[in-house]
């Protein structure tokens, strides 16, 4: 049985690295090339039988393309939207399939780490030439009083989903290293931490901290018999503290320090579109056809390019338009009645899957949850694969009863 999981687990590197590292490299924007995979994903769904999930999954989209269509919608751009929704649907009822079997994804985890590593010198070295560094660096400006600060991106479109890539990683990196003491947890450690701060994102970055933080006061019960847990818990909020307390006294002018005061005053440009900024154009955009049930699938760009030009005085509409932020965006698209299934779905496969009893999961499951609100999109498969990592089998080793005490 284990050489078995080691085959499905090998045979499925090639395509963990795709989706990792360059799923949607050279491609047209909201194209992936897991997207063009779909048709092998839903043959898997077929042969495991899952069949009816995705049919009552393109039923409920179906009940809204009806009322969206009765409201009125570009319909070109309606059923393209519509047509790549169903293959984000197609590519998680595979992955819930896929966790279910294997259960234990720590070889997947650490091969990627590993060619991150490796990764690091050619993205150093790309630095120094413009034609490259492109495609190693975001970047764009964080805010205006900032200078363009590179921030580490490896082959995806910007460093904040890059980051939201390694979640899982980070996570499993932590939980491996506080209950194992291998040497090599340490190394993983490191280097998770190092791709993190090169990306400088810093909303995942606090939300690892915060959801970390929250499941260990959540289980502290249950972990009060570990010392190792609670006093890397206690020295990682020390820690975080006092090293805001140093910046903010003695290096006033460090790019960390400029951009958390941006954040209160709203200068950080990044925090600002993700948070309030976001909920707002959603409400704008959802009024002009219906708050209960939103404008519709692909909608934004053509009902909102007016509201969201005025917002940001643009002078020239911008390439991409999205609302950067799930929650906001679900309401904009979906409206009240969307909001309402998302966390009624939420809610549901927490208590079923029973996420309270892994720390790994739990973790993932706070992180994500609180993250949906400052970021993310309708359409993004990072963020889908946190949700099935947080209400899926895997990693038992992290589980409660085996960890208590």
């Amino acid at each position: 049985m284990a050489n078995e999981t080691n085959m499905v687990i090998n045979r499925y590197i090639p395509f963990a690295c795709i989706y990792f590292f360059c799923n949607s490299l050279f491609l047209p924007e909201g194209l992936l090339y897991t997207t063009f995979l779909t048709p092998l994903f839903f043959y898997h769904i077929i042969k495991d039988r899952k069949a009816n999930y995705l049919l009552v999954f393109v039923t409920l989209i179906s009940l809204f393309l009806l009322i969206h269509f009765r409201q009125g919608v570009n319909g070109i751009f309606y059923i393209r939207s519509f047509i790549l929704f169903i293959t984000v649907g197609i590519f998680c009822l595979w992955f819930i399939g896929f966790c279910a079997k294997v259960q234990s994804l720590e070889k997947i985890f650490t091969y990627i780490l590993y060619i991150n590593a490796l990764l690091i010198p050619f993205a150093l070295l790309a630095l120094k030439f413009d034609i490259l560094k492109e495609y190693f660096w975001y970047l764009v400006p964080i805010n205006p009083g900032i200078p363009v600060i590179p921030r580490l991106k490896m082959f995806t479109y910007e460093a904040s989903y890059y980051s939201l890539l390694l979640v899982p990683i980070a996570f499993y990196t932590i939980w491996n290293y506080l209950s194992f003491r291998k040497r090599i947890n340490t190394i993983h450690v490191l280097l998770v931490l190092v791709l993190l701060g090169l990306s400088f994102s810093l909303g995942v970055i606090a939300g690892i901290i915060m959801s970390f933080l929250l499941c260990i006061v959540f289980n502290i019960g249950s972990l009060m018999g570990n010392k190792r847990v609670i006093t890397i818990a206690a020295l990682i909020f020390l820690v975080s503290v006092a090293t805001v307390i140093i910046l903010f006294n003695y290096f006033p002018d460090n790019p960390l320090v400029v951009r958390l005061k941006g954040i209160p005053t709203g200068r950080d440009t990044s925090a600002r579109g993700r948070t309030y900024e976001a909920f707002d154009l959603a409400y704008r955009i959802a009024k002009q056809k219906s708050l209960w049930f939103g404008v519709g699938l692909g909608q934004i760009k053509e009902i909102g390019r007016t509201i969201i030009i005025q917002y940001y005085y643009y002078t020239a509409m911008p390439e991409t338009v999205r609302i950067p932020n799930a929650i906001a965006e679900t309401f904009a698209i979906y409206g009240i009645t969307g909001i309402a299934i998302k966390f009624s779905l939420i809610f549901f496969f927490f208590f079923r899957t029973r996420v309270y009893d892994n720390y790994y999961r739990l973790s993932l499951f706070l992180f994500i949850f609180i993250y949906q609100f400052t970021g993310s999109f309708l359409f993004n498969l990072a963020e889908y694969v946190i949700w099935i990592l947080a209400c899926s089998p895997v990693l038992p080793q992290f589980n409660k009863i085996k960890n208590a005490g």
